[in-house]
């Protein structure tokens, strides 16, 4: 295990990790992570995000280590790996305390970032769990919540800082056959320029779809509450219908100094259609949704009459 304490602090950077489990009544997201400021100040921190409140819990340097061969992040008392959490979080607006285990978890075929991971960027994105069946329990301020059979999610960040405006979604869908969408359109600044950047995964029936800049997808329409991606004989929309935002800590230059909103679980409608043949219309109340604004909404006309009629 490496402590944050005997890590390099000559350069501001961040590191975090969401994990998100979901039953059918319950959602609650864990982001452990550490920051180093311009100063070289270190700390380590785990946010926790339910249906209707959101929560802060900040540890010294020497209470975080990782790792990285199995990626075992352990903060205090609270461990976070791929095959499973260990919390033990409290203060004087929540108690959660417990253990919950992952199985049948399903990784990407290849890194969400794809030729972009090779190239030093202001964050990078990582998906390490499309969907995992959950085990077990968590004690939520008094009440057992019991997550058995549910459906998780695991995604990281690192860099220096989150993109200055963006749009991001996930959705975990618990059928027979679970299924995951993750996307994001995000300000990327790479060198003297600045694009909008996509990526989006989804996973349906034991398949994986991706669609992204390096790939060729077109960014039809990006605003607060939609969006739409098309690449070639794919065609994606995210709709927001309804929003719980709560607020969030954010990086910037390494220091945890921004603060952004994130709904865990709103109502959002997902659509994807294959050659103009419908792949899913599913609306889902537990879907996470964020959005930044900064940057120019994205409104193509001929591509969206093009990907409606195809």
């Amino acid at each position: 295990m490496i402590q944050l304490r005997n890590m390099n602090k000559r350069k501001a950077r961040f590191e975090g990790w969401y994990f998100k489990h979901q039953n059918a009544h319950h959602t609650v997201a864990f982001i452990p992570g550490y920051h180093v400021d311009e100063s070289g100040n270190a700390s380590a921190f785990i946010q926790v995000i339910t249906e209707n409140a959101s929560h802060q819990f900040q540890f010294a340097e020497k209470e975080f280590s990782i790792d990285r061969t199995h990626l075992v992040i352990k903060i205090g008392e609270n461990i976070f790996t791929p095959k499973g959490i260990t919390v033990h979080l409290e203060n004087e607006n929540l108690s959660i305390h417990g253990s919950l285990r992952y199985q049948n978890r399903i990784p990407l075929k290849y890194d969400i970032m794809g030729p972009f991971s090779y190239l030093p960027m202001q964050c990078k994105h990582r998906i390490i769990s499309m969907c995992h069946t959950l085990y077990g329990i968590l004690k939520i301020n008094g009440e057992a919540v019991s997550f058995e059979n549910g459906i998780g999610y695991i995604e990281s960040d690192r860099g220096t800082s989150f993109p200055k405006s963006y749009i991001w979604t996930q959705c975990s869908i618990p059928k027979e056959q679970p299924s995951s969408i993750v996307a994001a359109v995000a300000d990327i600044p790479l060198g003297p320029i600045h694009f909008n950047g996509c990526i989006c995964c989804i996973y349906h029936r034991g398949k994986q779809y991706r669609l992204s800049t390096y790939s060729g997808a077109k960014v039809v329409r990006c605003t607060e509450n939609e969006l739409v991606l098309v690449q070639g004989r794919y065609f994606f929309k995210v709709s927001l219908l309804k929003e719980n935002p709560l607020p969030l800590k954010a990086p910037q230059k390494g220091a945890m100094a921004r603060m952004i909103h994130e709904s865990a679980a709103c109502k959002v409608q997902y659509r994807f259609y294959e050659r103009g043949k419908k792949v899913f219309d599913y609306t889902s109340k537990q879907a996470a949704f964020e959005f930044v604004p900064g940057c120019m909404p994205v409104y193509d006309k001929k591509q969206a009459i093009k990907a409606a009629l195809s």
